[in-house]
């Protein structure tokens, strides 16, 4: 059943009364635009219309009353008249785009935005990103590659980690690029914020740790000899200034490579 209505207001939907079939409410201001009832209280907008040069109507649910303002509900509609104006099916770009927001998801598309995004904010070195993306990405990593990255799981990461023991390093580092990843994702929003499944790895004490190689200098006897050979006097290990200045620079405030590299002379 189609009932006809001349106003479209907030006091005329709450006034809408369900029945025991489902039924339609057309507006005489806005042609093609419906309303549908539904007896269990569901009121939906819909267009209803048919794509230019013939065919079969189409009908396009936008959303509940519930969930849309009428404004909203009316952007969607003009929208879609556009689009079945154009010969365009509405419904076939709606699963079009839902198709590519699911391939988006993959864990390869979100590892490829979080090294540009890294990229961007100078964060990763060029040489870095290279080899994140060409060694540990679309090597070490290439069987999460085609994965929903909300679908992988502990399980998963356990299993490749297991194959990939012949390179102990590298699958830590891809670990590590992985774990990275997870957090970005949960900052854009495609996953929660607490979803890290490679987490486990990391508290249980599963992965590979490499040994350091960090080597405390002796302040009183190798300290001094090391300064002595930055400062190069007699030009014997070719020095650079800009290297010697950067390596002083750490030296005597104890800040990161990464900070002096990115430090600007506002900050000095």
């Amino acid at each position: 059943m189609i009932k006809i209505s001349d106003v479209l207001n907030p006091e005329f939907l709450n006034a809408i009364k369900f029945e025991e079939h489902p039924y339609f409410i057309k507006f005489k201001q806005y042609p093609g635009l419906r309303v549908k009832v539904n007896p269990k209280g569901r009121v939906s907008y819909i267009t209803y219309g048919r794509i230019h040069f013939g065919g079969r109507p189409r009908t396009i649910t936008h959303g509940t009353t519930n969930d849309l303002t009428i404004d909203k509900a009316l952007d969607k509609h003009f929208q879609c008249l556009k689009l079945l104006q154009k010969g365009l099916d509405p419904n076939l770009i709606k699963k079009s785009k839902s198709k590519q927001f699911t391939t988006s998801m993959n864990f390869l598309n979100v590892a490829e935005d979080f090294i540009k995004d890294k990229v961007d904010k100078k964060e990763y070195s060029y040489e870095f990103a290279n080899h994140s993306s060409n060694y540990l990405l679309n090597n070490k990593l290439k069987y999460f590659h085609k994965i929903n990255i909300g679908q992988i799981s502990e399980e998963k990461i356990k299993d490749w980690y297991n194959e990939e023991e012949r390179t102990p390093a590298a699958r830590h580092n891809a670990l590590r690029l992985m774990s990275s990843v997870f957090s970005y994702a949960g900052t854009q929003n495609i996953v929660e914020k607490s979803f890290n499944p490679t987490s486990t790895m990391f508290n249980d004490g599963l992965s590979y740790r490499p040994k350091s190689k960090d080597i405390q200098l002796s302040l009183d006897s190798e300290l001094p000899k090391f300064i002595y050979q930055i400062w190069d006097p007699l030009n014997n290990n070719k020095v650079d200034r800009l290297s010697r200045n950067a390596i002083y620079f750490m030296l005597f405030t104890g800040i990161k490579k990464s900070d002096v590299l990115n430090m600007k002379w506002s900050q000095i």
